[in-house]
């Protein structure tokens, strides 16, 4: 949860002009995001940046110059800045989010969320989710992968 929320606070200083403007310019900006989190040139220096944080969890992260796609920890931390991304936009104010018991609550969901996105990057076959965020994110990341979804149906359709 560090690494999210530590994240999606460097999306809102370092990038601000990605959550300004009319909606047309923020959904550009966050495409444009989206693309630079699937990038090496992204991933490896805010890879070093982050596991040299007091607070990281990897007490031994793998050294930047053997990191590659191939890597739990280059697909981790992918997916971690996906959903800081869409943190950092749905929450303008993070303070109010670590106060809140109802975003916390949906935080760790997220949290949940990024585990089983991870997993089914590592598990040859596909990924199943009736979630857009979930679907936009692994189509993201891995866009000749299978994804699997039911359409939304309701009650009593046949």
């Amino acid at each position: 949860m560090n690494t999210v929320l530590w994240l999606a606070k460097d999306w809102q200083v370092n990038h601000a002009d990605s959550f300004s403007g009319s909606d047309e310019e923020r959904s550009k900006g966050r495409q444009m995001l989206d693309q630079e989190i699937c990038s090496e040139d992204f991933v490896l220096p805010k890879y070093a940046h982050a596991v040299s944080q007091p607070w990281s969890v990897h007490r031994k992260p793998v050294p930047v110059d053997l990191l590659t796609r191939e890597w739990a920890n280059f697909r981790w931390f992918q997916v971690n800045a996906l959903f800081a991304l869409d943190i950092a936009v749905r929450y303008p104010d993070l303070e109010i989010l670590k106060k809140s018991p109802n975003a916390l609550k949906k935080l760790n969901h997220d949290i949940l969320d990024a585990r089983g996105l991870l997993t089914a990057l590592f598990v040859d076959g596909g990924f199943a989710t009736q979630e857009e965020k979930l679907q936009r994110f692994w189509t993201l990341l891995n866009p000749d992968g299978l994804l699997v979804s039911k359409p939304n149906t309701t009650p009593g359709d046949s």
